[in-house]
């Protein structure tokens, strides 16, 4: 495995973890002592409506401590409105291929789990054919052990079909989950190893078609990582499956866009376009169900800088997904939304190797903090059960102003209103001023791409230095024919640059951009301090898709100024 991937491995390195301690020594209890942990709120048993998205934390524990489990399930019971079991530590291949009897230690640690679903409850399954990598297949769970005939087989190969087919049969048997993800971000295959993506897809369909067989209806689906999916490639190479399938399994922490690029990924913009942009993404590309099958966002800043990852995370913007998450859940129709981790996983980090190294990229994204003190998402976490925060009161749309955004003052007007405004490119593009819908005028980017290693499309602009000297934010109204993510840079005299990530859709949309949240190429870093007052250049840069991707792209801009 790379660095990379045994990054986004480490997390499932706590439940192999657990699962190592054997169900003799840690049992979830049926009546957990609640008087450290403040359980105030709502109840769940709020009257709800047919077709409303449940809410739930998952049972993913904070600590290796009885009492740490007990309190993870007593979130995930008493302030959950369905019941989250996530078996990704491993197949009983052995066992399933030969359909068999599965191992003892899978059917306790199922039975810990099965025994505190609450009644009427409905279950969420989780499990996972693919290796923490998302791109191979998973290792034997203890007890058991890979046939001869299954190691180093394709996907679709017959001992896996098979055996993976037996597998599933047997956890739906014994829990009766209302939604079963047979394939934890195995969507991430499709990013990261596209030439194993078609046999994966027909190991999907062959379960998916036999299990509906004999649970006409269970929903099934898999899960993709939302940043991932948005990459163009991806979101076509995918789409056959997801037909498929009942529902879109989706995993998003808006928060680790720095990490997500190190994997070839756009970056992300800034909050709260950071998971405002994506989710409205992906309810155009699809008309399927969709499902949170993980979600969690930061409350406090994490890095690693040995690998050049910064990740930024506030308690307020922690808030304010939330409440966005519930809006465009209820606008949307989602079937499900689940928080992860319900209390911060610092205690246990601490205990495994090397204090869990990049596994701490998920640390603060509990609820609660490492000492059960309640962090302000948590009476928003309530306010959500409770009913609040509903379609009705979702962003404005796109175009339309917030009133707060119509009170900034405009401090320099960059176009369009003349061929004077356009930016500039070179001869493999094409710019020119066209009428858009509102009647307004706009630059009108269009190019073909055949994208190698480095290969991007730039268009600038010049602007006279000390025009924006007053300005905070940087406005316009963008839109364009696909979904990858373009940069939006600005450059000050001293040459010192500044960028942000944003992503235009189909529709138009305004995107506002703080000027104090672009971040510094740190090629030409200077004192870091982006000043206004300085900026001399616009540049807009299209990366593309994958490399060796080819197509046509048109991008359209209208209404461009600093403000403040």
């Amino acid at each position: 495995m790379t660095s990379w991937t045994r990054a986004w491995a480490l997390r499932g390195t706590a439940l192999l973890f657990l699962a190592g301690c054997g169900s003799n020594t840690f049992v979830w209890a049926n009546e957990p002592d609640s008087d450290r942990f403040p359980v105030q709120g709502p109840s769940t048993t709020v009257e709800r409506h047919p077709g409303d998205p449940l809410f739930g934390i998952s049972t993913f524990p904070y600590d290796f401590t009885q009492a740490a489990l007990d309190k993870t399930m007593e979130l995930a019971t008493d302030k959950s409105q369905v019941f989250t079991v996530q078996r990704d530590d491993g197949i009983p291949w052995r066992e399933a291929l030969a359909n068999s009897p599965l191992p003892a230690s899978v059917m306790q640690k199922w039975a810990s789990f099965k025994n505190e679903q609450p009644d009427g409850m409905p279950l969420y399954l989780a499990i996972a054919p693919l290796d923490f990598d998302r791109k191979n297949l998973a290792g034997a769970v203890e007890g058991s052990s890979v046939p001869s005939s299954i190691q180093g087989a394709a996907f679709d190969s017959n001992a896996v079909k098979t055996a993976y087919l037996n597998y599933v049969r047997a956890a739906v048997d014994y829990f009766h989950p209302a939604y079963i993800n047979i394939g934890v971000e195995a969507g991430e295959l499709a990013h990261r190893n596209p030439s194993k993506w078609p046999a994966f897809e027909r190991l999907i369909v062959h379960v998916t078609e036999n299990i509906k067989q004999d649970h006409p209806d269970l929903m099934v689906g898999i899960s993709w990582g939302l940043q991932s999916l948005t990459e163009p490639d991806v979101a076509e190479r995918s789409r056959s499956l997801i037909d498929r399938l009942d529902f879109v399994g989706i995993s998003f922490y808006p928060y680790m866009s720095n990490f997500h690029e190190k994997f070839g990924c756009a970056p992300l913009p800034a909050p709260p376009q950071e998971w405002r942009g994506p989710l409205n993404w992906l309810r155009e590309y699809t008309n399927k169900p969709i499902a949170i099958c993980e979600t969690g966002y930061n409350s406090k800043d994490e890095s690693l800088p040995a690998y050049s990852i910064n990740l930024k995370g506030s308690e307020q913007n922690q808030v304010e997904f939330i409440k966005d998450l519930a809006r465009i859940a209820r606008r949307d129709d989602y079937l499900f939304v689940v928080w992860y981790f319900g209390v911060d996983i610092t205690r246990l980090l601490a205990q495994l190797p090397d204090g869990g190294s990049q596994a701490k990229l998920w640390r603060e994204n509990g609820l609660f903090d490492k000492d059960l003190n309640p962090k302000p998402a948590w009476n928003t976490w309530n306010e959500v059960l409770a009913g609040q925060y509903t379609a009705e009161e979702i962003l404005q749309p796109a175009g339309s102003e917030s009133s707060a955004e119509a009170a900034l003052t405009t401090v320099a007007r960059v176009g369009f209103s003349a061929n004077s405004d356009l930016f500039q490119t070179d001869t493999n593009n094409t710019v020119r001023l066209v009428d858009d819908a509102s009647g307004s005028q706009a630059m009108r980017w269009e190019f073909r791409y055949r994208y190698g290693s480095n290969d991007w499309k730039w268009a600038s602009r010049k602007i006279d230095r000390g025009s924006a000297a007053q300005a905070t934010k940087m406005r316009f109204r963008v839109k364009a024919t696909s979904g990858g993510g373009i940069v939006v840079q600005v450059k000050e005299g001293n040459g010192e640059s500044f960028f942000q990530a944003i992503q235009p859709t189909d529709n138009w949309q305004t995107v506002t951009i703080d000027l104090d949240s672009m971040s510094v190429d740190q090629s030409t870093r200077k004192d870091g301090e982006l000043q206004a007052g300085k900026i001399v250049e616009i540049v807009l840069a299209d990366g593309g898709a994958a490399q060796g991707a080819s197509g046509e792209r048109t991008i359209w801009f209208a209404d461009w100024e600093f403000v403040k």
